[in-house]
């Protein structure tokens, strides 16, 4: 019986799981509700393989594919780092983190192109008004912001731009004039 490791197994068990999927779309499902169903098809597919995962690196692995298919992937697990302050995507391997005012190659990058197009995809649903005419969209995260561009703005493939939000930064000073808030709200 072999034993295998999360990050090897992930394309593959992401893949299987997204052709016959462990919740239809638009269910109402909690995220346990979720997780406890892709690891119930991680077990269908290690048995079918004849491999074995530690329990850990299985949860590890539950964890990925969940962020894989319903979050946003490596951006995610980038993110989670809350020392960087921005992320930068060039390309499937062209990936950089801000740290300290330096930036940095990051520790994971996207598997191909489609993989990239996919979460740039995703990004841009969660914009507001969607992706623009010329190929941008800008989106909200729970603590940052980003632009993600596409062809024919960015030629070679989606770039993605996130910058931290720093809570409680914002002065009334600069929300006035920055256009945000009116002066009489502020002076309210």
């Amino acid at each position: 019986m072999a034993t295998a490791g999360s990050d090897d197994l992930l394309p593959s068990v992401v893949a299987e799981l997204r052709a016959k999927p462990p919740v239809v779309r638009g269910q109402t499902t909690s995220r346990d509700e979720i997780l406890r169903a892709i690891d119930v098809g991680i077990g269908e597919i290690l048995q079918r393989r004849g491999e074995q995962l530690r329990p850990d690196v299985r949860q590890r692995l539950g964890h990925l594919a969940f962020s894989e298919m319903y979050g946003i992937g490596v951006i995610d697990r980038l993110w989670a780092d809350r020392t960087v302050t921005a992320l930068l995507v060039n390309g499937p391997s062209a990936v950089f983190v801000e740290r300290n005012g330096q930036l940095e190659a990051a520790p994971e990058t996207f598997r191909d192109a489609p993989h990239l197009l996919e979460v740039a995809n995703r990004l841009a649903r969660r914009s507001a008004t969607g992706r623009s005419t010329i190929g941008l969209a800008d989106f909200q995260l729970r603590d940052g912001a980003g632009t993600v561009v596409f062809p024919p703005a960015a030629p070679t493939g989606p770039v993605i731009v996130i910058r931290r939000t720093q809570a409680g930064a914002a002065t009334f000073e600069q929300l006035v004039s920055g256009g945000a808030l009116s002066q009489p709200m502020a002076d309210l």
